[in-house]
């Protein structure tokens, strides 16, 4: 509910040890660590060395209101409207033939969708995608951290409501098309369009609190 990226975590002298022993076996295997706020080892050396995220009086203070902003509307609720906007995302790219990064639904996240870019396309054409949304359409989103030749996520995270999403949608299609890739807009603005029409059935936009949570 606060700023991506920010949040708190514990960790026993236990655990860190694990998160190590579960490094070296990465290694080991040859596999890629992923960007610092995606592997808990980067996170420790970081913190270890450099000493990074110091954080600055405002982030505290939007942690409050957020933490104010879930007391007000309930866990439940914040979760369900996070699920209603992925349902969006998702119904949007699937139907314009563009392919989830997580294969199967139920391990999916419901605070941010990861999409990929279709063959024969990578950093450079997923960075175009991105500048197009920023530029001309006024919609942020971002590539796949650790992995900027794999595609986009589109986050539903904060206060984000459901008709954020369907134009958050409506962007990202068109961006990809003005882009020059292949997708099918017409589905895929139809598939968010009639999701949008599903969920907001349910949706009702708590009094006296915006989309930033306020």
């Amino acid at each position: 509910m606060g700023t991506p990226g920010i949040g708190m975590i514990t960790l026993s002298p236990k655990a860190i040890q694990r998160v190590r022993d579960c490094d070296q076996q990465m290694q080991q295997a040859g596999l890629k660590k992923g960007d610092h706020y995606l592997s808990l080892i980067r996170m420790i050396e970081a913190m270890e060395g450099a000493g990074l995220h110091i954080e600055t009086p405002s982030n505290y203070a939007q942690i409050a209101v957020a933490l104010d902003s879930l007391a007000i509307e309930g866990f439940d609720r914040v979760f369900e409207r996070h699920a209603d906007c992925s349902a969006i995302f998702r119904a949007a790219v699937t139907n314009a033939g563009l392919e989830l990064v997580a294969k199967d639904s139920k391990l999916a996240s419901n605070a941010v969708t990861a999409v990929r870019a279709p063959d024969g396309y990578g950093e450079k054409g997923i960075q175009q995608v991105l500048n197009i949304m920023y530029n001309k359409h006024a919609v942020e989103a971002a590539a796949i951290p650790g992995y900027p030749d794999l595609g986009w996520r589109l986050c539903a995270t904060g206060g984000i409501q459901p008709q954020h999403a369907l134009m958050a949608s409506i962007a990202f299609l068109n961006s990809v098309e003005e882009a020059g890739m292949p997708v099918d807009l017409e589905k895929g603005l139809l598939a968010a369009s009639s999701t949008y029409a599903e969920v907001v059935k349910y949706h009702r936009p708590l009094p006296g609190i915006d989309m930033y949570g306020r």
